[in-house]
């Protein structure tokens, strides 16, 4: 609302500064002085009360949702090194206090399937935000598991993944992901391969980045 003055005689009463006001105020409480003067020349002084007060919560950084692999467990830990790590990358920065404390209400083990985890920050002046972030557990890639191969070839044979015994081990290997889709196997082999222990590793990743290895011996 504007600042008005009256006086007994006059109609309007001229209202003036008595200082510069400043381009912005700060946070808090800020005098401004100022004179109303009427046509007479009369002058009074007085004083104005600007009041700035911060109504901004804080702002969220995260990482997004996280999904970890169950690798046959029936849970994981709530400070399993994943989840602490996860949770740390959670930060929150006020316009007037910087950086501020985050909280979170995860309190228990995680077990399969979705937990929700809410994230609180509050500033000096009590304005709050909240977030809520996912912790999705899943099993990880199945795959075929085979048993080492012991392989008969002579010094003619070409050692390589076309080998029929090693192309037929190497045919056996599937992969489905925790919904039952198919997953392709890729494999690693070092070539030629050489008489005496040789290793095969194979690898299935599923769309959540969740994977699952298996090393087989060749000799």
């Amino acid at each position: 609302s504007s600042v008005t003055a009256t006086d007994l005689v006059d109609s309007e009463v001229a209202l003036k500064l008595i200082a510069q006001l400043p381009a912005t105020f700060p946070l808090g409480s800020t005098i401004v002085e100022l004179i109303a003067k009427d046509d007479a020349g009369n002058e009074a002084p007085f004083d104005l009360e600007v009041r700035v007060i911060d109504t901004q919560p804080p702002a969220f950084t995260t990482p997004g949702d996280l999904i970890l692999a169950l690798d046959g467990n029936t849970e994981i830990a709530m400070d399993d090194p994943s989840v602490l790590s996860w949770l740390d990358l959670v930060s929150a920065v006020d316009l007037v206090d910087g950086e501020v404390t985050v909280s979170h209400d995860l309190t228990a083990d995680l077990g399969p399937g979705v937990t929700e985890i809410t994230f609180t920050a509050t500033d000096a002046a009590d304005n709050v935000s909240q977030i809520v972030l996912r912790i999705e557990l899943k099993q990880a890639p199945v795959m075929t598991q085979l048993e080492d191969l012991v392989v008969v070839a002579t010094g003619s044979d070409l050692l390589n993944e076309d080998f029929p015994p090693i192309a037929a081990l190497i045919a056996k290997v599937t992969a489905q992901d925790s919904a039952g889709s198919a997953l392709s196997v890729s494999v690693s082999l070092a070539e030629p391969i050489q008489f005496g222990e040789n290793i095969i590793t194979f690898s299935a990743i599923d769309a959540d980045g969740l994977s699952t290895d298996q090393t087989i011996r060749v000799t």
